[in-house]
């Protein structure tokens, strides 16, 4: 029986982020509704009768560093706190990704076993003696 090989991972070579033009944060402004991505809260603010924009974040879908794209279909404007989550659960892919890269390449030192200290049972536990009156 032999093995199924894993199929040949090619590195990805993450793009440069690429900034937002105004044409183009106002085109995702209208198709998200002007509502953060995540959690729906409005993304803009109403001062003295003139709408402004509020804090947002441009976030990338699939981050770069996973292969995503600067398109603007990989683009969405998020409230900051959203953004924050979004970048920590991000971040946790790419160490994950890179750790499994770093296996598949043979450069991940070998997990340790972790040792016991070998505490002694307790001596009031009644499962020590096998005679059952304890």
């Amino acid at each position: 029986m032999t093995m199924i090989e894993p199929p040949p991972h090619e590195p990805v070579d993450p793009a440069a982020r690429k900034r937002l033009t105004s044409a183009e944060r106002h085109s995702l402004l209208q198709r998200q509704r002007f509502q953060c991505a995540a959690c729906s809260t409005k993304l803009t603010l109403e001062l003295e009768g003139r709408v402004v924009l509020g804090a947002m974040v441009d976030e990338h879908v699939i981050p770069l560093a996973l292969g995503g794209s600067n398109d603007l279909a990989n683009r969405e404007l998020r409230c900051p706190a959203c953004a924050k989550a979004k970048t920590l659960k991000d971040l946790k892919a790419i160490r994950k990704a890179a750790r499994i890269l770093r296996r598949l390449e043979g450069n991940e030192p070998a997990k340790r076993k972790i040792n016991s200290r070998g505490f002694p049972r307790d001596p009031l536990s009644w499962r020590n003696d096998g005679s059952g009156d304890g």
